[in-house]
């Protein structure tokens, strides 16, 4: 991954960790609390904030302890905190002036009633997103974010901290980011700070990435009747079912049209019903095809001799959709490699 990448700095003690408890698991140790393993980069973080108020993150001692533990296997009855994690990835989205959630994203986008939504709003164009004017705003967020950090750093050692290492290479981070005018990269960084971070973690310690493209299909075979088809092409490296290919188009009833190849042990029917149930919980309707096959990247699926071009927008449902099917994918393969896991030890 090239440029800003959040999982590198939300996941680079925490994957460690959780690989650590999950070996200590199968050899018996206890492994219930990472936090107690983790870096104290949140305590100073925090006490400096309360005093600042450069963002809404109220992580008090009393949220702490109504934290509750993601079960990772009930064999071995493994449960690790997320609670580090998590006020991370919520950290750097305050930084940013982002949702906590990626609906409330979404929605912001496409609505007008509050301040915050205004700015969102700008990026919209006829419906869809400009993926120019999003990369300029998370630029200029970044930026902001840079300032906040550096009173922070400010604030942290005239309390008489040097544990400032964290802020720092977060700092060093949202500057490449203020500097960046790769959409394509945006769009990915953008899905990435709204994935499952346990499995982000996992999957960036086995250096399992995923590829997203966006771009217009041109069809029709007479020049002056050709159709423009948004399309997002994702490619998603698994565990347990090597690269997942899939195609979102939209179609011109704004259905989403979906073409996912993977081999053939890939979890169809599970894979469908949870994004049948996201696209239906998000109200949008979708039309979903799943081939199998030993080779997905040479499937005739993705070698149609169609033309395409290069787009700077995207409708906000096809953007959505891709996200929920990368997250579900990761999730799947997430847990199905747990199992694995436990019956290899």
């Amino acid at each position: 991954m090239n440029g800003f990448n959040p999982i590198n700095f939300i996941v680079n003690t925490f994957a460690i960790n959780a690989q650590n408890l999950i070996k200590n698991s199968q050899t018996g140790q206890s492994a219930n609390n990472l936090t107690a393993n983790s870096s104290n980069f949140n305590s100073n973080v925090n006490q400096a904030l309360s005093q600042n108020s450069l963002t809404s993150i109220n992580y008090s001692a009393s949220t702490q302890q109504n934290q509750s533990g993601l079960i990772l296997s009930n064999a071995n009855q493994l449960v690790i905190s997320t609670v580090e994690v998590e006020q991370r990835a919520n950290y750097i989205k305050d930084l940013l002036n982002l949702p906590r959630d990626f609906q409330s994203f979404i929605n912001q986008i496409q609505n007008m009633n509050t301040e915050t939504a205004k700015s969102f709003a700008k990026i919209l164009t006829d419906g869809k997103i400009n993926l120019s004017a999003l990369t300029e705003l998370l630029a200029g967020n970044s930026k902001e974010a840079v300032q906040k950090l550096m009173m922070t750093i400010m604030t942290v050692s005239k309390m008489g901290s040097n544990n400032v290492s964290g802020l720092k290479e977060l700092m060093a981070m949202f500057s490449v980011s203020a500097n960046s005018s790769d959409s394509t990269q945006t769009v990915k960084n953008l899905l990435m700070l709204y994935l499952p971070w346990l499995p982000l973690s996992i999957r960036n310690e086995m250096n399992l990435d995923f590829d997203i493209d966006i771009f217009d299909k041109i069809q029709g075979a007479d020049p002056d009747k050709e159709e423009n088809i948004e399309t997002i092409k994702i490619m998603i490296e698994t565990a347990n079912y090597g690269n997942v290919l899939a195609e979102l188009e939209m179609a011109p009833n704004f259905e989403v049209d979906v073409y996912i190849t993977a081999i053939e042990s890939f979890p169809e029917s599970e894979v469908l019903k949870r994004f049948n149930e996201e696209n239906k919980k998000n109200s949008i309707r979708s039309n979903t095809k799943i081939e199998k096959t030993k080779d997905p990247e040479n499937s005739q699926e993705f070698k149609q001799n169609v033309k395409i071009t290069s787009s700077n927008f995207v409708s906000p449902k096809l953007v959505q959709s891709a996200h929920s099917l990368i997250k579900i994918i990761i999730e799947v393969d997430y847990s199905n490699f747990i199992i694995n896991e436990e019956e290899e030890s």
